[in-house]
């Protein structure tokens, strides 16, 4: 028996009544893959323009979560960054600039950069930080200390740069070059195979991956696109999900259960649901957990997938 036998195991449905819902379901398909791909490129376009406009703001030196943690980043170009030559370590939780605190605001990273936009690239602000008692030394490297429940508070002085043009380049020009060859790609398939399910299933991942990647910028900089770049990560695994059940052939359980075939947009649903209550949490760590969950998502969908392909290939072998 032929693979395409074994596996076309089709529901007893009037070919007229079939023919129908599959012409309704492929201009649906069309529509949804061509709106996708649009929103993406203007979520692509958007990012472009708030990276820009945060690569023409004073830099305090490091980059930081929307919870103004201190990333792990470092720059690659070579030239130090003033925040970590002030001292300024990862895991430092920035609690104000100058008189400006950022102490009980759920969300600060909003008035963290309207607060830099506000100064000149020279100026040098003190820079309150908590940090974790772990870390702590008597030192000058944490000068101001005073000591608190569960670690210290610390003053550093740190001029304000302009971030070096290679590390901006490295951070947020990566992403989008990718991004626009992810774009390319969807828009090609969209335009010459857009009548083929796996060809738009194709499409609608590209488009979201293509914002996923630019918008990881925007997380660590302008705190613009949180909820934008959790529906896109949702995307993502729920396309992922659904390959892993039709690509490149249904399996035979989804012939037969249909219901099936909304199991991936239900999953993109309550994920995002998911992800959204976490992200409007206001305990400081909401966002954080939020975007953990979505990437946890995406591993598990790109597992399953993995899977379903080797099962076909094994499948597929068995019966040459």
């Amino acid at each position: 028996m032929s693979v395409a036998a074994q596996t076309s195991m089709d529901i007893d449905v009037p070919e007229n009544t079939r023919s129908g819902l599959d012409s309704i379901a492929g201009a649906v398909g069309i529509a949804l893959s061509g709106v996708l791909l649009a929103v993406a490129i203007v979520g692509v376009v958007y990012t472009l323009i708030l990276g820009i406009r945060w690569y023409n703001e004073p830099f305090l030196g490091v980059f930081t979560s929307h919870t103004l943690v201190v990333s792990s980043i470092r720059p690659i170009s070579g030239e130090a960054w003033s925040g970590i030559a002030a001292g300024l370590r990862t895991d430092d939780k920035i609690l104000a600039i100058n008189d400006v605190s950022f102490e009980d605001v759920a969300d600060p990273g909003p008035l963290f950069n309207n607060t830099l936009a506000s100064l000149q690239n020279g100026d040098t602000v003190k820079v309150k930080i908590f940090r974790q008692v772990s870390s702590i030394t008597t030192s000058t490297t944490c000068p101001g200390a005073e000591t608190v429940f569960g670690g210290a508070n610390c003053v550093y002085s740190v001029p304000l740069q302009h971030v070096p043009l290679p590390d901006f380049a490295f951070e947020f020009g990566i992403g989008f070059v990718v991004a626009v060859i992810l774009i390319a790609i969807g828009a090609l398939l969209w335009m010459v195979r857009r009548r083929q399910p796996a060809a738009r299933l194709v499409t609608i991942v590209c488009a979201a991956t293509a914002f996923v990647v630019t918008g990881r910028f925007e997380l660590l900089t302008t705190f613009q696109t949180g909820l934008p770049w959790l529906l896109a990560m949702c995307v993502v695994s729920g396309g992922l999900l659904e390959m892993a059940l039709t690509f490149p052939y249904e399996f035979v359980i989804v012939r037969r259960v249909p219901l099936l075939r909304v199991l991936a947009p239900l999953v993109t649903a309550m994920a995002f649901i998911s992800c959204t209550a976490l992200y409007l949490n206001e305990n400081g760590r909401g966002a954080d957990n939020a975007s953990v969950l979505a990437t946890g998502l995406t591993v598990v969908a790109i597992v399953i997938l993995l899977v379903s392909l080797l099962i076909r290939h094994r499948r597929s072998s068995s019966f040459r």
